[in-house]
């Protein structure tokens, strides 16, 4: 929102406050450099890079700073995670170093995830490089994944070294799973081969679950015949299946690629085994996958027991999370009453992270009226109630102009501590500009500026 030359000032405060001492709490400290990160020049970043790895200590909160290139991040999860994040802002040199650390980590969880990540952001000159760390995985699940991730990005002449890494893995859904996934960036010779051997690898799985998985992937890249072959053997499988819930899913998964006979048959097995399912979260779920095949009458009721179940589950998270999932699937009035009930429902998760992710997913479908009443309502709840209302405003800023989202900012900015204050107003920055102007934002950033120099 400001010129050129206001923006270079003001990342300039915000990178120096982030990186001093100022900062004492590592979460926040990841989080403002994390944000920061994609608005950075060169060397900025660079400062920012040198700020994680001497400040922040945690693995979880360093990667969430996107510092993941750092070795010194111990955690593989983590480190691979951010990478991924971080590698779009990476020049030439470090990117060369992050993939130095991908292929010589001997933590094969951060190799696949670090080396799948950087895949397209590499030049074609590295690409070599990523490959044969990849082929060097003894993990076949991660094998498997991270080949399947990388064949997209390479050329020609590394194609058959890609299908030779992959025909090496002895686990049949494994080897399946990576075959087809090359298939696609094949010459049409090669593609022939390579689904004829992940055909044959996949008949062979012993796990009916995995089995039918393996053919329903499979059957779209396979000829007619083929293809109604895989089909009817995936059909076979997934009815086998003795875990209800896994029963459910593959065969709900499978039913699109059906004739209309098999498709019958396999849906009707699939509501059998979704109502037997004794975890409500779990039934919800299934039922919610199964509805969209479904029509009329019998969608309607499939509906209703999945709101029923996704009611009656006693945990906040998951109640939320299943009672949006369901709400795109009511009628108005039902999907009003089944937001406001998952609603609730977040508001009352204690872990913070939870509460956020579970609120970005209701997010899509609240309106500013909903977090008005969240806000209006019991302001007892500490922190659960300020991640509530802070993570909805943020996805809600676009909607602010009205005179109850007038209302939901000035009640949201009711906080105690200035942090959560900062936090409203940077969410509601793109608002202010445009409907107050620019002038307006430099005006709050001269403030908070004052605000700070007298009470650091």
């Amino acid at each position: 929102h400001l010129s050129a030359e206001q923006q270079h000032a003001a990342l300039e405060q915000a990178l120096q406050a982030a990186t001093t001492i100022t900062i004492t709490d590592e979460y926040a400290r990841a989080q403002a450099l994390a944000g920061l990160a994609p608005y950075l020049s060169a060397d900025q970043l660079e400062q920012a890079l040198q700020a994680a790895i001497t400040t922040i200590t945690d693995g979880h909160y360093r990667a969430q700073a996107l510092q993941a290139a750092i070795t010194t991040i111990t955690d593989g999860h983590s480190r691979a995670q951010a990478l991924a994040e971080l590698a779009p802002y990476l020049s030439a040199d470090q990117l060369e170093q992050a993939l130095q650390a991908a292929t010589t980590t001997t933590d094969e969880y951060f190799r696949a995830q670090a080396l799948t990540g950087l895949a397209p952001h590499l030049p074609a000159e590295h690409i070599e490089q990523a490959l044969q760390a990849t082929a060097t995985i003894t993990n076949e699940r991660l094998r498997a994944q991270a080949l399947t991730g990388l064949a997209p990005y390479l050329p020609a002449e590394h194609i058959q070294k890609a299908l030779q890494a992959a025909a090496t893995i002895t686990e049949a859904h494994l080897r399946a799973q990576a075959l087809t996934g090359l298939a696609a960036h094949l010459s049409a010779e090669q593609q022939r081969a390579a689904l004829e051997q992940a055909l044959q690898a996949a008949t062979t799985i012993t796990n009916e679950y995995s089995r039918a998985l393996a053919l329903t992937g499979l059957a779209p890249h396979l000829p007619a015949e083929q293809q109604r072959a895989a089909l009817e053997q995936a059909l076979q499988a997934a009815a086998t299946i003795t875990e209800a819930q896994l029963r459910a899913r593959a065969l709900t998964g499978l039913a699109a690629h059906l004739s209309v006979e098999q498709r019958r048959i396999a849906l009707e097995q699939a509501l059998r085994a979704a109502t037997t399912i004794t975890d409500e979260y779990f039934r919800s779920l299934a039922l919610i996958g199964l509805a969209p095949h479904l029509s009329g009458e019998q969608q309607r009721a499939v509906l209703g027991q999945a709101l029923q179940a996704a009611t009656t589950i006693t945990q906040a998270e998951p109640r939320a999370r299943a009672l949006t999932e369901l709400a795109a699937h009511l009628p108005a009035e039902q999907q009003r009453a089944a937001l406001e009930q998952a609603l609730q429902a977040a508001t009352t998760i204690t872990d913070g992270h939870a509460q956020a992710q579970a609120l970005t997913e209701l997010a899509a479908h609240i309106s500013a009226e909903h977090l008005l009443r969240l806000l209006q309502g019991d302001r007892g709840q500490g922190s659960s109630l300020e991640v509530a209302a802070l993570t909805i405003l943020a996805q809600l800023s676009g909607r602010l102009v009205s005179p109850t989202g007038v209302a939901v900012l000035r009640l949201a900015l009711q906080q105690d501590d200035r942090a959560s204050c900062l936090s409203v107003l940077s969410a509601a920055a793109d608002l202010l500009s445009e409907d107050a102007g620019p002038a307006t934002v430099i005006d709050i950033l001269e403030a908070i500026r004052v605000v700070v120099n007298w009470w650091p």
